[in-house]
C-alpha cells in the first residue's frame, strides 16, 4: 500500500541556509538540527568523547560551555556574512574568518548577545521553514 502523504508532509520544505538580518551585517547560517548531517555528527562524537548519552548539560548549551559552543557554531553552524557583510568603523569589511567571529562573540556583552542570537534562530523551524509564497517565486 502506498502512503499517501504529501499534504501531511507538505511544511516540511526547508532552506540549506538563511541570511539572519543583524542590522548593519547579515550573518548565513545553516540550521543547528539533527537532518543537519555534519551537526548530528559532530553531537554524537561530543557525547561519545564525554560517554553521555545526552550532551547537553543545560538547556542554552550542546557542548556543556559557552567556548565549545562557539567553536561549534563556528564551525558547523555560521557559513560566513550574508548580503550585508560586516564592515569596521571605518567601512572596511570584516573578514569572515573563525578567529574574527570569535572575537566578536566573546570580547563584548553585544557580541554574546549577538551568538545568543545566532544559537536561537539555527533552532527556530520557522526561520528555515519556505513558505507557500516562496514556491511561488520558483
Amino acid at each position: 500500500m502506498a502512503l499517501k502523504l504529501s499534504n501531511a508532509l507538505s511544511n516540511f520544505g526547508r532552506y540549506e541556509f538563511v541570511d539572519l538580518d543583524c542590522g548593519e551585517f547579515s550573518i548565513k547560517i545553516k540550521q543547528c538540527a539533527s537532518h543537519n548531517a555534519q551537526v548530528k555528527a559532530e553531537i554524537s562524537r561530543i557525547a561519545l568523547r564525554s560517554k553521555k548519552t545526552s550532551i547537553v548539560s543545560s538547556p542554552t548549551s550542546l557542548t556543556g560551555s559557552e567556548e565549545g559552543d562557539i567553536e561549534f557554531f563556528i564551525k558547523f553552524i555560521i557559513v560566513g556574512w550574508g548580503e550585508k557583510p560586516l564592515k569596521d568603523d571605518d567601512g572596511v569589511e570584516v573578514p569572515c574568518t573563525p578567529e574574527n567571529l570569535k572575537e566578536i562573540f566573546t570580547s563584548s556583552q553585544e557580541g554574546r548577545i549577538l551568538f545568543d542570537k545566532i544559537k536561537i534562530a539555527s533552532m527556530d523551524d520557522a526561520m528555515f521553514a519556505v513558505s507557500d509564497t516562496d514556491t511561488k517565486n520558483f
